[in-house]
């Protein structure tokens, strides 16, 4: 939802660049574009598009790993790994998927450029709160969901044209299907995307409340902290 100019922008990025970055505050949806660009480019890669999930690791050493036994490689010792994983891709035509590399960016960066430099047809997407930093990136910074006009009144059609709400109305009905937007409740519901700053976490984690919570009792609580999108099912 609300995504479409992103999408449109980042996948003929990602198709022409050896490494795209996709950047961003935590929540801000990083992941979830670049699975959907990626998705979009299985077809431009003859030997596939692999997701290596990185938020597990706490050791950088653990990503040569992670990557070798994600796409199928089984090296003979743990020693050579990096040099397996490399003559493995030289000659193939794929996309890696690098997804949270911000707890690892130095071990990331490191190992990328080697990939790079020494496999010609491989292009990495990574998604992570700064960028890799080395030769060849292109940073692409996914924004937060587009937020209601500042207006005090606004009918129902022009409060739907905000991607903000029409997320949060979303996530909304996926735990209370009865949820609906209203004239009694449209702009409280404008004010707790523009508490949120339109951040997709949030909103999702806020939307998840509207089951126990009047959308003017969740506001009124975001209004005095942020504690109460905490806790609740993992």
């Amino acid at each position: 939802i609300g995504r479409e100019q992103e999408i449109a922008e980042a996948t003929p990025l990602v198709a022409a660049e050896r490494l795209v970055t996709l950047t961003g505050a935590g929540g801000a949806g990083k992941t979830r574009l670049a699975l959907q660009v990626a998705q979009d480019l299985v077809a431009n890669f003859q030997h596939g598009v692999w997701l290596i999930e990185l938020a597990p690791l706490a050791d950088p050493d653990l990503i040569p790993p992670t990557i070798a036994s994600t796409i199928g490689l089984r090296p003979e010792s743990s020693h050579g790994v990096t040099d397996s994983l490399i003559a493995f891709l030289r000659p193939r035509t794929t996309l890696l998927l690098l997804d949270n590399c911000e707890h690892v960016i130095a071990g990331c960066a490191t190992l990328v450029d080697h990939i790079l430099r020494a496999c010609p047809r491989v292009r990495v997407l990574a998604t992570s709160r700064e960028s890799l930093g080395i030769a060849g990136e292109r940073a692409w910074r996914v924004p937060s969901l587009v937020l209601p006009a500042a207006k005090q009144e606004a009918s129902l059609d022009a409060v739907l044209t905000s991607d903000a709400v029409r997320f949060f109305l979303d996530r909304a009905q996926a735990v209370a299907s009865q949820f609906a937007l209203t004239l009694g409740n449209a702009q409280t519901v404008v004010r707790i995307c523009q508490r949120l700053d339109g951040i997709p976490l949030a909103l999702e984690l806020a939307a998840a409340r509207v089951k126990v919570l009047s959308p003017a009792a969740l506001a009124a609580r975001l209004h005095h902290s942020l504690q109460v999108l905490t806790g609740g099912p993992k």
